[in-house]
């Protein structure tokens, strides 16, 4: 009984053996055969997802572009846009008539020294110009700041154009009331006279300021954008229900 109990067992391991065998095989070759799938959507979809990232770069940009213009098209940043752009071409025009008074009464008197006096008075006034933009956008901001205090995106963006642009006009309009006074001042006698009225009238020139006017510009409105952002932040708890100071 004993031989054939050890013959029957040993009948019955070969096929457990070779069904357990059969069981752990299968699951190996779906396993490779998932890889394998597996790989193939991988190597197949990369080069689809490279192109919609290159693509994607110009639509974002022209999103943006579209939600700036939308902004400042906007009533209340066009008002403070041309509060802005009014205030300093009205600073401009008050240096340039300003300006160009003092240089044809200098310019016209008798005096040896009279060409030299305005050659010298009309850079200084021009450097106080190009100087004074920050300053004016410092205070312009504020009221952007105030007028549009729900918006906070439209603010920062029409603080920044606002003085950009108006301190171009404020820069455009002075010099071209100096350089009208430099022109009909005559030329002077003496050698350093001669010369100063020249650096003068060369300095005050709209095509040798015309880059450094743009180039200055970009951090005039940038002092806006940050004089807006400190007003905004500064404002008491009490204001900050976004009413409107005008």
């Amino acid at each position: 009984m004993s031989k054939w109990m050890s013959s029957d067992s040993e009948h019955q391991n070969p096929e457990e053996q070779s069904a357990s065998g059969t069981v752990t095989d299968e699951p190996s070759s779906s396993e490779d055969e998932g890889g394998h799938q597996m790989s193939n959507q991988l190597t197949t979809s990369t080069p689809g997802e490279s192109q919609p990232s290159t693509s994607g770069v110009g639509e974002t940009a022209g999103r943006a572009f579209d939600s700036a213009r939308d902004r400042l098209s906007g009533q209340a940043a066009k008002q403070q846009t041309k509060y802005v752009v009014g205030l300093f071409a009205l600073v401009g025009a008050g240096f340039g008539i300003t300006g160009y008074l003092i240089i044809d009464l200098l310019a016209s008197a008798n005096t040896p020294g009279g060409q030299f006096l305005s050659a010298i008075f009309s850079l200084a006034l021009l450097a106080i110009v190009l100087l004074i933009g920050p300053v004016i956008a410092v205070y312009s901001s504020v009221r952007a700041a105030d007028g549009l205090y729900d918006e906070p995106r439209t603010a920062y963006l029409t603080s920044f154009v606002s003085n950009f642009a108006g301190y171009l006009v404020m820069v455009l309009i002075a010099v071209l009331f100096i350089g009208a006074a430099m022109s009909s001042g005559g030329g002077g006698t003496g050698t350093t006279t001669q010369q100063t009225t020249q650096i003068a009238s060369n300095t005050v020139n709209l095509d040798n300021l015309l880059l450094p006017m743009i180039a200055l510009s970009i951090p005039v409105g940038l002092v806006g954008l940050g004089s807006t952002y400190l007003h905004r932040n500064q404002r008491p708890a009490a204001d900050s229900g976004g009413s409107v100071h005008t």
